[in-house]
């Protein structure tokens, strides 16, 4: 089959999700609210969703059992397998992501000793948190959706080709109330949920008189699944 253009991008609706619209959202454990300089660790969260700026979306896979018959060898499913989840993080003279990680994995596990800090005990709750990973359209509201037997409003909404479909756009919001039409805020068109997470990586930093180079670092994290949508 020749190639059509047309074919092409009637099947690209929307140009193509992009891999630098997303956002990364990672709480911290509430026990660990000031570091060992007596910094608050309370900025974490709001300072990590500007300064990340490289993730990934998780991926999906189940193991093979292999068994054994009569000279052949059948497969069968085995346990599900949940790759770790990396960031790449932008390191501010402040240090204050940096540190927080630092201190973080240090909580869990010493350095001179085995033993938890204070604020961690042998709950994993008091370590693990749950993180966000979410993908953002192009539009920075998603692409329009199809609502059913809904009100005919001539600013949000379009006509289908059916007479009880119209189109929403996503940018604005009627108040049911006052009938006021307000713009709304961007929402990821995907999210995915990572649930009881914890780092167990903090990468080196290279140094070198021979380029001149804004500091980066990254940050390997276990969990224990991942789930489509924030609120699963």
């Amino acid at each position: 089959m020749s190639f059509n253009i047309k074919n092409f991008k009637s099947n690209l609706l929307y140009g193509g999700a992009r891999t630098n619209l997303f956002e990364v959202q990672i709480g911290y454990p509430p026990g660990l609210n000031v570091d060992d300089e007596g910094v608050e660790l309370n900025q974490f969260s709001r300072k990590l969703k500007f300064l990340c700026n490289a993730a990934a979306l998780p991926s999906s896979s189940v193991e093979a059992v292999t068994v054994p018959c009569q000279g052949r060898e059948v497969y069968t499913v085995g346990s599900k397998v949940f790759e770790p989840f990396s960031i790449t993080v932008i390191n501010d003279e402040d240090f204050y992501i940096r540190k927080t990680f630092e201190y973080w994995i240090g909580a869990m596990n010493g350095h001179k000793s085995t033993t938890k800090n204070s604020g961690i005990n042998s709950s994993p709750s008091s370590y693990q948190v749950d993180g966000l990973v979410k993908q953002f359209s192009q539009t920075a509201f998603g692409p329009p959706y199809i609502e059913k037997n809904a009100i005919k409003d001539p600013i949000r909404y379009e006509k289908t080709a059916l007479e009880n479909e119209i189109i929403v756009d996503r940018r604005f919001s009627r108040n049911s109330a006052t009938s006021k039409l307000t713009e709304v805020e961007p929402i990821p068109i995907r999210t995915y949920k990572f649930v009881n997470m914890f780092p167990i990586s903090l990468s080196q930093i290279n140094l070198s008189w021979n380029s001149e180079s804004i500091e980066e670092f990254n940050v390997t994290f276990k969990y224990d699944y991942w789930v489509i949508g924030p609120n699963e």
